[in-house]
């Protein structure tokens, strides 16, 4: 399991670089499109960062499923709207896809992994406080 934390803080450094890297010298910093890229690196790279540092306590690696599986599930959604639609609203248009590819994809993963992750620590602070209670 520590072999396993120490590739994911690697990979968490690595995928930060490549938001870095995608968003800055390929698309030009003055550009706000910039921001997803790098969001969505800085994304992944927060979740391998906590598995790194959390991964041994059982709470933080469900509230890590969590977050993955809602971004996972609204990236899904977001990707299929992106690339579906614009065909179906504009079907002479050759580049539609690539705004389920390229935005709505990585920005509904991003979405999805915040309000999953949040949403899983409001039940955990709920369901402590409520074990004091009792």
């Amino acid at each position: 399991m520590k072999t396993l934390r120490v590739i994911a803080a690697v990979a968490g450094a690595l995928s930060l670089g490549y938001g870095v890297l995608w968003g800055g010298a390929f698309m030009g910093w003055k550009n706000p499109a910039v921001a997803l890229p790098i969001l969505f690196g800085a994304t992944i790279a927060a979740m391998l960062w906590w598995f790194a540092l959390r991964g041994h306590d059982p709470i933080s690696r469900h509230q890590m499923y969590t977050g993955c599986l809602g971004g996972l599930i609204v990236g899904g959604i977001g990707f299929a709207v992106g690339f579906v639609g614009p065909m179906l609203l504009k079907p002479g248009a050759n580049q539609g896809p690539l705004l389920g590819i390229l935005i709505t994809g990585p920005g509904g993963f991003v979405v999805g992994i915040v309000a999953a992750v949040a949403l899983a620590k409001l039940r955990a602070r709920r369901s402590s406080t409520m074990d004091r209670a009792a």
